[in-house]
């Protein structure tokens, strides 16, 4: 798990924005969300350090997450995604995105 991911999840709780981490919203794919506001219907996703292999930088893990952002999208929800070198925008991302 990310460091990042935590820093993201003490501003929702500095925000006071309710929230849920590993958020299954598709029980027939299995796919989960990083972070999700369920209420608001926005997704977080938080795809690391693309430079070195994993999954999200594989044809099948790209194709896969590729699948699971156009379900999302297409079930009406929005979608913010970070990688370590942009995820210090997610306070201001978040608080425009919800017009805190």
């Amino acid at each position: 798990r990310a460091p990042e991911l935590g820093e993201m999840e003490f501003i929702l709780m500095g925000l006071q924005i309710p929230f849920k981490t590993e958020f299954k919203f598709d029980l027939k794919r299995k796919y989960r969300i990083d972070i999700a506001i369920p209420q608001n219907r926005v997704a977080i996703e938080y795809e690391g350090i693309m430079g070195i292999k994993s999954g999200h930088t594989t044809i099948g893990g790209y194709t896969s997450n590729c699948d699971k952002y156009n379900l999302l999208a297409i079930s009406g929800w929005r979608m913010l995604r970070y990688t370590a070198k942009n995820y210090k925008k997610f306070g201001a991302d978040i608080t425009k995105l919800l017009s805190l």
